[in-house]
């Protein structure tokens, strides 16, 4: 039986440098875009590409998030002979900077099968740990497949969570040694949240990231039996040991019925979408990386949850429909589904023109779902605001001098912690900001003064919104409590930047939503309930 590992980037270790994919779109959404290219643009994402990156450079390229793994072709083209190109493709990469293209001796590792857990031989929490083939998959120690279920490929992604790469073993250690232990293979158990390698299960704060093996459900689970049942069917199908039967019983359950159409069939089939869109989740992932295009009867399906169907909305239809609009109405996903549908068009044109960048230099994508706002005055006073009077809370009172103080110091270590400065325009912060906090959930960056960057983001954060929508600084006094917040000018919402940072930052905090807090605002899509002199948070 072939024996096969996750591998993953040592965060720090020499020769690997932070970059990100030059995209509209973030690295682990292409994955369901499904654009991957013929060359790839990295640009640097840790300075904000001012020709830093050129002294880093050697063997590896971690990103600042996402399932990519960019390495010196030089010193893994030995490594990887006799590995066909259908199985793991490699793409070239340009490094560039504001100078201009760094490196063009590198390539994009990329997978290109995607295949299941073995329920039966992985040692893995469940939902419901009677049923482990029938209920979602929370978190796994130790990953194997059967004798039977053994994959044959040399690579592949875990389908469950695309994110992780595995290998045969011989190729992973070949791999490491030729880039000098840069690259690891991952040895059970895994550590978890706490290391500085987990398979946990996927956020389900975000469902415009996915979850494909903890989907949004609309049924009760598929009984213990008629699971593991289909589950044996499935193996038997993608093992080439299967009949007309056999797929009828895979097709029973919507986990095993969308596999056999991603991972065996690799088309779509009026029997395996039947069976795949009893479960809302698994019909937004059927329309999505199978059917590649919207159907109303997976539209509707997707729809039966909110986080499916959003995720529908975005990826699928790219954009606003009734089915979805009517099934996110009046649910917490309601105010994201304006900026992402936005962001589904535009990454939707964008990959019809070929956007993923010429050989260098190329200009910086937008960092937002929405179009960039342009800067205006700030309001009279200033950063600061004054009391606005002695009111019923909510209210707010002027910051003291010393925290101003503090405030007017920690706006340029915020900036100076992501590699920018005064000069650099606000959009661009924001990016830094956002993919400096993807590094950090990543664990591809180490923070050695956690409480430091929390103020310091925070702060660069803030001066943001001052810059382009004249927020101001204050000490809102609400009847939760409230805190040092950046209000808007009507004072309608109000950002708790230090609160915010402090989450995103946190050691198990996997939502990044860095961009996407500024984009709603700046798009002026308000939160539920804001209104003027409301103080509405939005952390």
């Amino acid at each position: 039986m072939i024996d096969h590992v996750p591998i993953t980037i040592v965060a720090g270790a020499p020769g690997v440098a932070p970059v990100r994919l030059d995209l509209p779109w973030g690295p682990l959404d292409d994955l369901l875009w499904g654009a991957r290219p013929g060359r790839v643009v990295a640009r640097d994402a840790a300075y904000g590409g001012k020709g830093r990156l050129r002294k880093r450079v050697k063997s590896v390229v971690a990103l600042d998030a996402g399932p990519s793994l960019i390495v010196r072709r030089s010193l893994v083209d030995r490594a990887l002979a006799g590995v066909p190109a259908a199985e793991l493709r490699r793409i070239p990469v340009a490094l560039v900077d504001d100078e201009g293209v760094i490196d063009d001796d590198f390539v994009l590792l990329d997978p290109t099968a995607w295949v299941p857990m073995d329920r039966e031989a992985c040692d893995a929490d469940h939902a419901d740990p009677s049923n482990p083939h029938g209920a979602e998959c929370t978190g796994v120690r130790r990953l194997a497949w059967g004798e039977g279920p053994a994959p044959a490929e040399a690579a592949f992604r875990l389908g469950e969570h695309p994110e992780v790469v595995i290998v045969r073993r011989d190729l992973a250690e070949a791999l490491s040694k030729a880039l000098k232990r840069a690259i690891v293979v991952v040895d059970p158990p895994y550590p978890g949240d706490d290391g500085a390698f987990s398979i946990a299960s996927r956020p389900k704060a975000l469902p415009f990231r996915p979850i494909l093996g903890a989907p949004g459900r609309a049924r009760p689970w598929q009984p213990a039996a008629e699971a593991a049942r289909s589950a044996e069917a499935f193996w038997a199908l993608r093992g080439g040991r299967g009949d007309a039967a056999a797929r009828a019983i895979a097709c029973e359950s919507a986990h095993y019925a969308f596999w056999l159409a991603r991972a065996v069939d690799a088309a779509p089939a009026d029997d395996t979408r039947r069976g795949a869109i009893a479960d809302a989740g698994y019909a937004f992932a059927y329309a999505a990386l199978v059917d590649r295009a919207p159907r109303d009867d997976t539209r509707a399906a997707a729809a039966a949850t909110p986080d499916a169907a959003i995720a529908y909305a975005k990826y699928v239809d790219r954009g606003a429909h009734e089915v979805t609009r009517s099934a996110v109405a009046g649910t917490p996903w309601e105010p994201d589904y304006p900026t992402l549908c936005a962001d589904g068009a535009r990454v939707a044109a964008a990959v019809a023109e070929g956007a993923w960048g010429a050989p260098a230099p190329v200009a910086a994508p937008p960092p937002a779902a929405s179009p960039a706002p342009l800067a205006r005055p700030a309001p009279e006073g200033g950063r600061y605001a004054e009391d606005s009077g002695p009111a019923d809370p909510p209210t707010h009172a002027p910051l003291d001098a010393g925290v101003r103080s503090d405030v007017d110091a920690f706006v340029g270590h915020g900036l100076e912690l992501v590699g920018l400065d005064a000069a650099d325009g606000p959009e661009a912060v924001i990016a830094a900001i956002h993919a400096f906090v993807g590094q950090v959930q990543q664990k591809t960056r180490k923070l050695a003064k956690r409480k430091h960057a929390e103020m310091a983001l925070g702060c660069a954060f803030g001066e943001q919104l001052h810059r382009v929508l004249g927020w101001q600084w204050a000490s809102v006094r609400a009847v939760d409590g409230g805190g040092v917040a950046m209000v808007s000018p009507d004072r309608g919402i109000a950002i708790y930047p230090f609160a915010m940072m402090e989450r995103l930052l946190a050691p198990r905090e996997r939502s990044n939503t860095v961009e996407l807090t500024f984009a709603m605002v700046a798009s002026g899509v308000p939160p539920p309930g804001a209104k003027a002199g409301a103080y509405t948070a939005l952390v």
